[in-house]
């Protein structure tokens, strides 16, 4: 019981995403984390894996105030997906004009 325990706990971890915004108004960043890059424009917010946090770069970011990072909720991650759902099935192409 405590392997499986262990496993969910990691599974949930895995499953939390932090999110992330561009506190410049005038101009994008560009910062480095593992497995890649991350470009966000002006007032941009992005979510990302929270091992992204233990990039030097990202740090120093958030540190300098450039960077907002706040964890994403469930509740939040939820109601973004209705949001997306909703707004995808509501468009539909016209044809025939």
């Amino acid at each position: 019981m405590a392997e499986t325990k262990s496993a969910e706990r990691q599974r949930d971890q895995a499953a939390q995403k932090v999110t992330v915004t561009n506190m410049y108004r005038d101009q994008p960043i560009l910062f480095h984390v593992i497995g890649g890059s991350v470009r966000l424009g002006p007032f941009e917010t992005r979510e990302l894996d929270p091992a992204c946090l233990g990039s030097p770069e990202v740090s120093h970011l958030v540190q300098a105030g450039i960077l907002r990072v706040h964890e994403v909720e469930k509740q939040d991650a939820e109601m973004q997906d209705d949001r997306s759902q909703r707004q995808s099935t509501g468009r539909h192409s016209r044809s025939g004009r």
